[in-house]
């Protein structure tokens, strides 16, 4: 399976000017915990959760008009959309993320891949499963 086939196509982005309280009433608006921010040319720069504004924010008593750039993490890890699924949760896992932005051929996001998407979906596959393994464990004529 492909990321590009279990990716959610609504990113929420913003700009580095933006301010921080711009950012989290984004993330309350658009009920998010993780903004992709962009810059001029519509390419990854940073990302901001809902944790950096907890730690790097409130935990620094920084202005929450300074702009989201001062607070974002600057070493963006994303995936192509073509990627395997198992390349993405491998990122996933060895850089201890829950979320990465997915990106087009031309470094664009198109999309975000979240471990809580992926086990959603695994858990759904593994219903359909145990439906099938309960329907083939019953008499024949039943």
């Amino acid at each position: 399976m492909r990321v590009k086939e279990i990716m959610n196509k609504f990113v929420v982005i913003a700009n580095p000017e933006e301010s921080i309280r711009s950012v989290a009433r984004k993330m309350e608006t658009y009920n998010v915990g993780f903004i992709v921010i962009i810059d001029e040319d519509k390419r990854p720069i940073g990302v901001v959760t809902d944790r950096d504004l907890a730690l790097r924010v409130l935990g620094y008593n920084i202005s929450p008009e300074t702009p989201v750039s001062k607070v974002m993490t600057h070493n963006v890890l994303a995936v192509t959309e073509n990627v395997s699924l198992v390349e993405a949760l491998k990122t996933m896992e060895e850089n201890n993320v829950r979320r990465l932005p997915v990106l087009n051929d031309e470094g664009l996001v198109v999309g975000i891949v979240t471990a809580d998407e992926v086990l959603v979906r695994l858990v759904g596959y593994l219903n359909k499963l145990g439906v099938i393994y309960a329907q083939s464990l019953r008499p024949a004529g039943w």
